[in-house]
């Protein structure tokens, strides 16, 4: 049986282990959800524009635009154009689409691999982006305790080598900040 969108979202959140802490990473659930986004026609992800102290509200037919690159594919190889329009019906369902979670995070890493800040696009709550920062080698005495007790279970030596640490960048989106000047 095939899950919505929302179902899925509801799936997701019943994960989580409390209000401010997100559910860990479940991979059969992020198929899932991609799944549910592109076997839905109708979905849209909505996302905003700030200009000119206006807020535009703008639509991303994010399932439409996938199935018409696929139809425009099977023209591509040689498929009839009547024929391959039938993956712009709503009763075309892709089976699965695992790959898409690989196909995300390639994209996504090679282009902060090579410096690139990702931002996501914003929403009416949320604006952010994430980016990779070179961490340098370092090595530190820590005390360690026993996470049950508290008790002290010695002093270590740490030695991290140089990595990559990846980073984001969110705050308040400028249409929900007011500023005003304080008079004293």
């Amino acid at each position: 049986m095939d899950l919505t969108v929302g179902e899925v979202r509801t799936l997701i959140n019943g994960k989580k282990s409390s209000t401010t802490n997100p559910s860990r990473f479940n991979r059969p659930l992020a198929n899932a959800l991609a799944k549910a986004i592109v076997n839905d026609p109708d979905y849209k992800r909505e996302y905003v524009k700030y200009r000119n102290n206006e807020l535009l509200h703008n639509d991303a037919d994010v399932s439409k635009d996938f199935r018409n690159f696929i139809r425009k594919l099977l023209v591509q190889l040689g498929i009839d154009d009547i024929d391959a329009k039938a993956v712009m019906d709503k009763n075309f369902k892709f089976d699965n689409l695992d790959f898409l979670y690989q196909l995300e995070c390639a994209h996504i890493q090679e282009y902060i691999e090579a410096g690139g800040r990702f931002e996501f696009l914003p929403t009416e709550e949320f604006e952010g982006s994430i980016y990779l920062k070179d961490v340098d080698r370092k090595e530190e005495e820590v005390d360690s305790f026993n996470p049950m007790t508290g008790e002290a279970i010695g002093k270590y030596h740490v030695t991290n080598e140089k990595h990559k640490m990846l980073c984001s960048r969110s705050r308040t989106p400028k249409w929900l900040r007011k500023r005003m000047k304080v008079v004293e």
